[in-house]
């Protein structure tokens, strides 16, 4: 497992994901002015809704360096690890967000840990079907199309999820999908990367240990000889 958190960069990725935390916390209803070219002449993007989206590609960025060491012949579940830790690291960021929320009576910061797990989701998938080098850059580029195109003369259209509302349940049920659903399929690849690596035809010793593999390995060539 060590060898796992190095390879990823664990450490250094908290550190990041943290510090954009705080920092979503300390500017909480602060605004980023930007040209809103279907409605209105500028939209102010709550930094709070939009921040996120960094925090998601610091997560991401995890697995961004692709294939690490023996992985790719090592009989491990990866994929299974990495849908874990992305969890941890999502999970506890909008975990922050939200009781910093709560706390402050600060609607946005819990939206914003709502969009944790939305951008977390559009990041993961990201990295399925577009590679690591496009995971990190996809959640910060949609939540810039939606303050660009997201906004109708100040009011957040229907499918801008990440701009809604604290209170907007299809927002909070369209993040939880997407995150669901990245985490889905980071758990098929893992069954089949499992069926790649351990044929159903591979020999095996029921419950014995590697030693146990190596002596009878040994007594087979004693054998033959």
């Amino acid at each position: 497992m060590g060898w796992y958190l190095a390879a990823r960069r664990a450490l250094v990725m908290a550190v990041v994901t943290a510090g954009i935390t705080a920092l979503t916390i300390a500017l909480m209803a602060a605004t980023v002015p930007m040209p809103s070219l279907l409605g209105g002449a500028i939209a102010g993007v709550p930094s709070a809704l939009l921040l996120p989206a960094a925090i998601a590609a610091a997560v991401v960025g995890l697995f961004a360096a692709g294939p690490i060491g023996a992985e790719v012949i090592a009989a491990r579940h990866l994929p299974l690890l990495d849908a874990g830790l992305a969890s941890i690291y999502a999970g506890a960021a909008a975990g922050l967000l939200v009781a910093a929320g709560e706390f402050s009576q600060t609607p946005l910061l819990t939206a914003g840990g709502r969009n944790v797990i939305g951008y977390t989701g559009v990041a993961l998938l990201a990295l399925r079907f577009a590679g690591p080098v496009a995971a990190p850059v996809a959640p910060i580029a949609i939540g810039l199309l939606q303050g660009v195109f997201g906004y109708n003369y100040g009011r957040p259209r229907f499918w801008a999820l990440g701009l809604a509302d604290q209170g907007e349940r299809v927002a909070a049920i369209g993040c939880a999908a997407l995150f669901a659903i990245a985490i889905v399929w980071l758990l098929a690849d893992d069954l089949q990367r499992a069926e790649r690596i351990i044929p159903p035809e591979a020999p095996s010793v029921a419950g014995g240990s590697p030693f146990e593999s190596i002596e009878i390995s040994q007594q087979q060539e004693e054998l033959c000889e």
